[in-house]
């Protein structure tokens, strides 16, 4: 029984087989950055519980299969930068997925591009008269301003939401309340990665390894990160009060510019962060991929997406935080190429907005290497980049 076939970047050519339909079990399907050709196959739609297609950077042509829309648990498609042609569907995954799983197709059409088909062009220049036009335009831009207002609305009464409650912050020793985060035995985590199989590992740093697994939230079964720490890296005391520190910086962080944390492990021996999964890896792998680089706009773009992340962290968290380990390999980007920065477990929380912490070298935190000169003394939001 084949739960998940991965092979991207293998110089595979030729048409992709329709025999998936026998795959009834098959979660994941990676066949990204390879040379294959032809239409993709409409047997992919009668896969009933795959979660995961990625068939980017090909030379697949052909339309969209239709089917595709009818897969109830799939949450990630991407096709992006291949020869496709004609509309793009709607319903089931054509309606989640952002613009972003169809770039480097020139011939689709239709949502989530601006651009319509040239027969939708043709019919609503017909039927819509210019007064229409100009309602719509200007019940959208109403429609805009409304949102705006409450999104200042929503953040201004989180900001004194957390003002009111900073003096109520758990002893770092507490356990995080199962309302915060979801807590998961160990034996889920083994499950959900069949046993911390070699092969579901997708990054590792020095007292950490990250896994992807299936983990079931809410009812649904879906595609996470699990950072599993390593206990026999460090002292038992050390590594537990690290971790404890880790969920509770992690428990109270929320920004569409760092990584969303799900829930945690301490149990059976084990110590692991459940994590959102970000589709694109971390920014050094794709750095290094040369067949596509990526362009200044997209460059630009990151930088401001970890900018507004790490004001977050410094300026809008309370109490502020400190990275401590700023690098390629921490910043994250999922689908739609948004970056996100992840790993706060080596963060130092700054006790008011314009402290700074006087650490000692067997206090450092970061990856060794290059250190900022005044990071070896003094810790503050001028040492987050390493």
């Amino acid at each position: 029984m084949i739960f998940t076939i991965i092979l991207a970047e293998n110089h595979l050519s030729g048409p992709i087989p329709d025999t998936f339909a026998a795959y009834q079990r098959l979660l994941v399907l990676d066949l990204s950055a390879n040379n294959l050709d032809g239409e993709i196959p409409s047997a992919l739609g009668e896969v009933p519980v795959i979660q995961y297609i990625d068939l980017s950077y090909n030379g697949l042509s052909g339309s969209l299969p239709a089917s595709l829309g009818g897969l109830r648990r799939l949450v990630f498609l991407n096709v992006s930068f291949n020869s496709l042609r004609g509309r793009i569907h709607t319903g089931g995954i054509f309606d989640i997925v952002s613009a972003s799983a169809f770039l480097g197709n020139p011939g689709l059409c239709g949502y989530p591009f601006n651009a319509s088909c040239e027969d939708d062009i043709l019919k609503k220049s017909a039927e819509t008269p210019v007064g229409d036009r100009l309602l719509v335009f200007i019940s959208l831009v109403i429609a805009v301003l409304i949102v705006i207002v409450l999104c200042v609305c929503s953040w201004h009464y989180r900001r004194c939401l957390r003002l009111f409650t900073m003096n109520s912050i758990t002893a770092e020793t507490e356990l995080i309340p199962e309302t915060v985060l979801r807590a998961w035995t160990a034996k889920e985590l083994r499950d959900a990665t069949a046993g911390f199989h070699t092969a579901n590992i997708i990054g590792s740093g020095g007292v950490s390894v990250c896994f992807k697994g299936v983990l079931n939230l809410k009812g649904i079964d879906m595609l996470v990160a699990i950072k599993r720490l390593n206990c026999k890296a460090m002292d038992g005391s050390q590594i537990k009060e690290s971790f404890l520190r880790e969920i509770k910086v992690l428990g109270d962080v929320m920004h569409r510019n760092l990584v969303r944390t799900l829930g945690y492990c301490l149990d059976g021996g084990e110590m692991a962060i459940v994590m959102e999964l970000m589709e694109m890896g971390d920014l050094r792998q794709i750095l290094d991929r040369r067949e596509k680089p990526l362009s200044w706009d997209r460059r630009m773009n990151i930088a401001m997406d970890v900018a507004e992340g790490l004001v977050y962290l410094h300026y809008e968290s309370l109490p502020p935080i400190i990275h401590c380990d700023l690098k390629p390999q921490n910043i994250l980007l999922g689908s739609d190429m948004v970056a996100k920065v992840s790993d706060f477990g080596i963060a130092k929380l700054l006790e008011s907005w314009e402290s700074s912490l006087a650490v000692s070298i067997s206090d450092f935190a970061g990856t060794f290497g290059y250190a900022a000169p005044g990071k070896l003394l003094f810790l503050s939001h001028h040492n987050t980049v390493i």
